[in-house]
């Protein structure tokens, strides 16, 4: 794999991130971290550069079937197979552990 391959790679992955809206992309990381709350509990507290592998640790595996979404938590990343706007899809959206982290960060309420 070339450097202009590697590129398209990327390119690629995150067009299949942008497929989803910001807000799926948020709701999928909060119904995932609702199954697991001290994941969720520890986004203030750990390094991002480990929490986004804490995650991935504590997740992988999860599956989550309610209200129109099915999302799927696996060790490469969390792929998301149906949304309420986008039905079933024939191929999952994988939203990579570093923007799941982030998210479920960003979500947290701010202490003092």
């Amino acid at each position: 794999m070339g450097l202009a391959d590697g590129a398209d790679a990327t390119s690629a992955r995150l067009w299949i991130v942008d497929t989803l809206t910001s807000a799926e992309r948020a709701s999928a990381a909060r119904r995932l971290a609702a199954v697991r709350p001290v994941v969720a509990a520890l986004a203030g507290v750990a390094a991002p550069e480990a929490f986004w592998e804490l995650c991935r640790d504590e997740l992988s595996g999860v599956d989550v079937a309610v209200g129109g979404w099915d999302i799927r938590a696996r060790w490469f990343g969390v792929v998301v197979c149906a949304t309420p706007r986008l039905s079933e899809l024939g191929r999952g959206i994988t939203i990579p552990w570093r923007v799941i982290a982030a998210l479920i960060t960003a979500q947290q309420p701010r202490g003092c």
